[in-house]
């Protein structure tokens, strides 16, 4: 049986006429719980995820330019995670932008990551500009869906 962890998806921007679709791919297709709704992000999540499984969600977002931060609690022998994804943060559109963290989502750097930071010459304060994920849209719910 593979691991299973609790994964959250917060999530920001103006979803407009996308957002039953979305809200019915999140909760209904996904089995993602509705956790909270506010101005800082709509928050779905899951308990007893497996890897893999937002991937289908987190496609859709992007696809309605939807920002959004995926965080994988962590557990025994895996490492927290968190995948950030914001339009335009990488060139090609899709690639999310990727961290580990500790229990409750704070992010770490490794002692691999400061090497190469260091190896290529780059200063510490170009690299804490290269590694800023900008903060989240504000999440707009729809008037007419509130």
């Amino acid at each position: 049986m593979a691991d299973r962890f609790y994964q959250r998806l917060t999530i920001g921007g103006n979803p407009g006429d996308d957002y039953i679709k979305i809200m019915d791919l999140l909760i209904d297709e996904t089995g993602l719980e509705f956790e909270e709704e506010s101005s800082e992000g709509l928050v779905v999540g899951c308990s007893d995820a497996a890897p893999g499984d937002f991937e289908e969600a987190k496609k859709a977002l992007r696809e309605a330019g939807l920002s959004y931060d995926h965080f994988c609690e962590a557990k025994w022998d895996h490492e927290g995670e968190i995948w950030y994804w914001r339009p335009g943060l990488n060139p090609d559109g899709e690639t999310e932008c990727h961290a580990w963290s500790r229990q409750g989502g704070v992010q770490t750097v490794t002692v691999e990551d400061l090497q190469e930071f260091r190896e290529s010459g780059q200063t510490l304060q170009e690299v804490i500009d290269m590694i800023r994920i900008p903060p989240l849209p504000e999440w707009v719910q729809p008037k007419e869906v509130s």
